[in-house]
């Protein structure tokens, strides 16, 4: 599923890759033009499984560690520097471990990754993920602990909710996982939202002006 509105966009997809272990895995992208990117992984397990690990695979660079979750990867490529914060259970503890890319077929070389390792997990399990250049943007959010995070930058307002839907009962063994999605990026006193199963149509309503190249 996806809604593209300009430079804005949602995306969503799942597979059945941990269906044996009584897991279902949705992945949401929300993408604010060039400011902003939200990536939401859910996880339902009806039984508890002993580790959810998280793998944040990242390009050839190196990784720092900044405090509250939050990371800076500069790229080897051309020294830019990027920030990713990361959101989820109270004991949520990142750590920078190293991987391996392939830039070129048949030839891989080291690459830093971030990895989540949660224990004993069942029910519903979400890891947001924010990136941006703007390392002041992901200093501001706060989340709620369950589901609502909120933050801003010097031009912009952001209000993000993901929320799962409770599991149908009536279908014994089904770990879909369905999500109430909301979204709102207010700027220059004009708003955008988004909703996804949030009662009423689907998509992207309300304008932005455009504004430093992005915008609708």
């Amino acid at each position: 599923h996806h809604r593209l509105q300009g430079a804005f966009g949602y995306f969503e997809g799942e597979h059945d890759a941990y269906r044996s272990l009584g897991c279902g895995h949705k992945r949401i992208v929300l993408h604010f033009g060039n400011e902003l990117s939200v990536v939401a992984d859910l996880v339902r397990c009806r039984e508890q499984v002993s580790t959810l690990l998280f793998n944040l695979q990242l390009a050839e660079g190196s990784v720092d560690a900044l405090g509250r979750n939050l990371f800076r990867f500069t790229a080897a490529r051309d020294g830019s520097a990027h920030y990713l914060r990361f959101f989820g259970p109270v004991h949520l503890a990142p750590e920078i471990a190293e991987g391996r890319v392939y830039p070129d077929y048949g030839a891989s070389v080291p690459a830093p990754r971030v990895v989540i390792a949660d224990k004993g997990v069942r029910g519903d399990v979400a890891i947001v993920t924010l990136l941006s250049s703007d390392r002041g943007l992901l200093e501001s959010f706060s989340y709620d602990g369950s589901s609502r995070l909120a933050g801003a930058s010097r031009a912009r307002r952001y209000d993000l909710s993901f929320e799962p839907l409770p599991a149908d009962p009536g279908v014994p063994g089904d770990e879909a996982v369905a999500a109430k999605v909301t979204a709102a990026v207010e700027e220059g006193g004009k708003t955008l939202s988004f909703r996804r199963n949030a009662g009423g149509a689907d998509g992207w309503t309300g304008a932005l002006e455009i504004s430093r190249g992005v915008g609708v």
